[in-house]
């Protein structure tokens, strides 16, 4: 008993002068065919392991050209919570604000709210250091942030 490669080998050897290249064909499709099941199965997890390293040291050097592009320069905060008075549920007001600072020439914006971020971004291109506002405890306020 042996393993179908070297069973493939011994019958390729076996057969000198008459070559069966379809059996032999057929034996190699064979003995490929438990691999290309477990790739089938598993390419997600290849293709993220090959790609992860890289998409790593990219998102590395953006966050460090992001710190030296924003370092020593002015960021401006342009949010407004509900119930304050220049707070729209439909946005607006906010990206005015924002495109009165890249005006005046600041280099990034922090903003709250999903729709305030979206329309910062579209109408000034800055960089924006968008927040999310939650009340996550009784006892503080915590805010989950991200930098887009």
């Amino acid at each position: 008993m042996s393993t179908l490669p070297l069973g493939l080998a011994a019958l390729a050897q076996g057969q000198e002068f008459s070559n069966d290249y379809g059996l032999l064909m057929a034996g190699a499709s064979l003995a490929s065919l438990p691999m290309i099941i477990v790739f089938i199965c598993f390419q997600n997890y290849f293709t993220q392991g090959v790609t992860f390293g890289s998409r790593e040291r990219i998102r590395l050097w953006i966050k460090k050209e992001l710190y030296e592009y924003l370092r020593g320069e002015l960021i401006v905060s342009c949010q407004a919570l509900p119930g304050e008075p220049l707070y729209r549920e439909e946005g607006g007001v906010m990206c005015l604000m924002a495109q009165a600072a890249k005006n005046a020439g600041v280099k990034a914006i922090r903003a709250q709210g999903i729709v305030d971020i979206k329309q910062i971004k579209e109408q000034t291109n800055l960089p924006v250091i968008g927040i999310i506002k939650k009340i996550l405890s009784r006892v503080c306020n915590i805010y989950n942030s991200y930098y887009g």
